[in-house]
């Protein structure tokens, strides 16, 4: 996972590889290694576009060349940052070096999480049934969302989440088995965060996104 902003520097490709990259910000306060990342509207506006598109009429070439790929990560803060902006920037960047690695839990504010099921299943199924199509997508990163540690948020920007595994955070759990079950199984490998991987792979059964384990002899 590059960790970079690709605002300011350039994602390499290595023959063959794929790399997962933040769509870019301008929070000069942000800890992506974190995910945390404060409002900024030049983002979302001309300004951010404009370096999207002029890094990615740079890189794209070098990764086609590489036969490599470059998975942009979508963020609430991104310049990718919902349904719409993951078809814009697919469309404007017709490239088979080009894909979206899809997080939706990572497109949620504070704000939404009261109806966060019903913000995750529109997310999941624009993805799945829309213009989109699910053969820009290459990876699905399964996550719940807290908020962050004491110390991180600040009161200006009080709508903050941060990922965290499934099991636990500001989504409900029951909320979110709800969103597995009626989207579900899907056609992406998928990624989950390396803490509470059993009740991760557990909850993912019990949606049938994954097989029950076999019985027992």
């Amino acid at each position: 996972m590059w960790t970079g902003n690709i605002f300011s520097h350039t994602p390499m490709p290595g023959t063959g590889h794929t790399v997962v990259a933040w769509s870019g910000w301008f929070d000069e306060d942000a800890q992506p290694e974190s995910g945390v990342f404060h409002h900024d509207p030049r983002t979302w506006a001309g300004e951010g576009w404009d370096h999207l598109e002029a890094r990615l009429d740079e890189v794209l070439p070098q990764f086609e060349a590489a036969d490599a790929r470059l998975l942009l990560r979508p963020h609430v803060r991104h310049v990718v940052s919902d349904a719409p902006s993951i078809r814009k920037v697919l469309e404007r960047f017709d490239s088979p070096a080009l894909g979206i690695f899809f997080e939706p839990a990572a497109m949620l504010t504070a704000a939404m999480v009261d109806d966060a099921s019903d913000h995750l299943t529109r997310l999941i199924e624009a993805v799945l049934q829309g213009p989109i199509g699910p053969d820009r997508v290459q990876a699905f990163f399964l996550t719940g969302a807290e908020r962050p540690a004491r110390g991180e948020v600040y009161p200006e920007h009080d709508d903050l989440l941060v990922p965290a595994p499934m099991t636990r955070g500001a989504i409900g759990y029951h909320d979110l088995l709800g969103v597995l079950r009626a989207t579900g199984p899907y056609p992406w490998p998928i990624v989950l965060y390396d803490e509470d991987v059993d009740a991760q792979l557990d909850m993912l059964r019990q949606a049938g996104v994954l097989p029950s384990e076999p019985a027992q002899a």
